[in-house]
């Protein structure tokens, strides 16, 4: 499975051939050849004729909402997947609203092909165990509110504390969770 992401000006036109990026190829194949023989599958970030916006810190539109839809907001049927087909109708909404309806994302392909796992369920469970185990006296109740706060936030925005607590090898009682 193949999913290629553009986020450029015009990118639309990697299809249509209707701008600046005609006749376009990867290797010997054409976009057209990658997609019906290949099963490749393209998210681009705006119709052939529409620029790719920005928003006021510099990020654009496109990539913001694509890290947000992989993060869980795309997954609307609520399930552990996060599919392409999801990120696109979320893409294609979100991106639509926040630059009024001036740019338009574009997939195109066949394949459904599932690109996160929407962990967010997971977490929500760990947070019921986590506070359900300090009630019962199996995690010291002063800690309670560090392990959760490292349970939601990245790996990479931890302190030094964060970083030693999150890579201490539970003892066996505790990782029975």
């Amino acid at each position: 499975e193949v999913l290629i992401i553009i986020d450029a000006c015009y990118s639309g036109s990697l299809i249509k051939g209707a701008r600046p990026l005609q006749d376009v190829r990867i290797s010997e194949y054409s976009i057209d050849s990658l997609i019906k023989e290949k099963g490749y599958v393209f998210l681009l970030s705006s119709k052939s004729n529409e620029t790719s916006g920005q928003m006021d810190d510099g990020r654009g539109h496109f990539t913001h909402y694509l890290l947000k839809g992989i993060e869980g907001e795309a997954n609307r049927d609520n399930d552990d997947k996060i599919t392409v087909k999801e990120v696109y109708d979320y893409l294609r909404e979100e991106v639509r609203k926040a630059t009024s309806n001036n740019q338009t994302p574009v997939m195109v392909g066949e394949r459904e092909i599932v690109i996160a796992k929407d962990l967010r369920g997971m977490y929500d469970s760990l947070t019921l165990e986590i506070a359900k185990m300090a009630r019962e006296g199996r995690i010291d109740t002063e800690y309670t509110g560090l392990y959760l706060k490292i349970l939601i936030q990245r790996e990479n925005d931890d302190n030094e504390l964060e970083k030693k607590v999150r890579s201490y090898d539970m003892p066996p009682k505790v990782r029975q969770v």
